[in-house]
């Protein structure tokens, strides 16, 4: 008989890698209900995001649920949000100060000057379209 997530949470505290398993049980579930949320490009960050916070917070795990897919898909759900504010707060940074902080010091400096000249005024664009005020 195959052991209920609450036992091997339980076990992995102990020992780690028993994790692996609740990982292997949730993972492509976890993904889709996450890529439906957000789409695939972003999914798996999130999905690999929701093992991460679930793994440090094992040891609050109520051992006596037979099923982590509940608690998993708790943290799952709140991810988006704090994936979306992130974006939206340094949109409206690079909006303000001009610097755009994925841009690598090493790329063309003629793509880099054009770009600068329109980057901020897109930034503050994006802000207001992913605050829900397009």
């Amino acid at each position: 008989m195959e052991a209920d997530d609450g036992a091997l949470i339980r076990e992995s505290l102990d020992d780690a890698a028993v994790f692996g398993t609740i990982f292997d049980r949730h993972y492509d579930t976890l993904y889709r209900f996450v890529a439906r949320r957000v789409g695939p490009a972003t999914a798996a960050d999130l999905a690999a995001e929701t093992f991460t916070r679930a793994f440090a917070g094992r040891g609050r795990y109520k051992a006596d649920r037979t099923s982590a897919r509940p608690w998993l898909f708790g943290i799952a759900l709140n991810l988006p949000r704090h994936h979306y504010r992130a974006e939206t707060r340094q949109l409206r940074a690079y909006a303000r100060t001009g610097v755009d902080p994925l841009v690598d010091a090493t790329s063309e400096l003629e793509y880099r000057a054009d770009a600068k000249a329109e980057g901020p005024r897109l930034a503050a664009a994006l802000a207001a379209f992913a605050a829900g005020g397009a």
